[in-house]
């Protein structure tokens, strides 16, 4: 799979300086390759489809809690769960060409 892969040359960023693109950058944001020094920026299309499943995992959380009485433990295991859920589905996006050097 090419997520988190510089569509030039193939880079593939840690998930770190993922988290860091995702959290500090805009969608519409370019930056240069580490690597190749060349402009990319998020896939927009991708980036539809990942926002809608992240949206379905938060209604599945949401109608979990609503199901089930919540303690403690439950709410840690939702912790859990809604971490791990949402840094898999984030994995699936991916990063290309600007349009400037297409």
């Amino acid at each position: 799979m090419k997520s988190r892969t510089c569509p030039y040359c193939g880079y593939k960023y840690s998930r770190i300086e993922y988290v860091k693109k995702l959290l500090f950058k805009f969608i519409w944001s370019n930056w240069e390759c580490p690597k190749c020094k060349q402009e990319i920026t998020f896939d927009n299309k991708r980036r539809i489809l990942v926002a809608i499943s992240f949206g379905i995992w938060i209604f599945i959380l949401n109608m979990a809690i609503h199901y089930f009485k919540m303690e403690l433990i439950l709410w840690l295991l939702f912790g859990v769960f809604f971490l791990l859920g949402s840094i898999f589905i984030f994995t699936f996006d991916r990063f290309k060409k600007t349009k400037k050097q297409s």
